[in-house]
């Protein structure tokens, strides 16, 4: 069994997962990712940080990973309070009460055993 990796990188999420391409590829492994908003709602102190410039390279890098995520067979679980859900919407915001943008990027061929993990909760 393959042990799962996880990412939390800070936004350079992409050029990870292309270091790993070959262990995509070969072991499929399930992938933990943290993947930044380029949308904090108002509340949200860090939303100041974010300027156009890097609103336009999360953007960029966020086709980049659904490019690479398709073209290796996995899909995009965001998890979410009411569970796992099948999303690519990498850009969506962030809410105040800490909400994150964490993903299970699944071997499409892996997806069963994640709904018999789901159920057991």
């Amino acid at each position: 069994m393959t042990r799962p990796s996880k990412i939390d990188t800070e936004g350079s999420e992409l050029q990870v997962l292309r270091g790993l391409i070959g262990t995509l590829k070969e072991k499929r492994p399930f992938v933990l990712c943290e993947v930044l908003p380029c949308e904090f709602s108002k509340d949200v102190p860090e939303k100041a940080l974010i300027n156009d410039e890097i609103k336009n390279a999360r953007r960029e890098s966020y086709s980049g990973i659904r490019t690479l995520l398709h073209d290796t067979d996995y899909v995009s679980l965001q998890i979410t309070s009411d569970g796992l859900v099948q999303s690519d919407d990498f850009a969506h915001q962030i809410d105040a009460i800490g909400d994150v943008n964490n993903y299970v990027f699944c071997p499409k061929e892996k997806l069963n055993e994640i709904t018999a993990i789901r159920s057991l909760s």
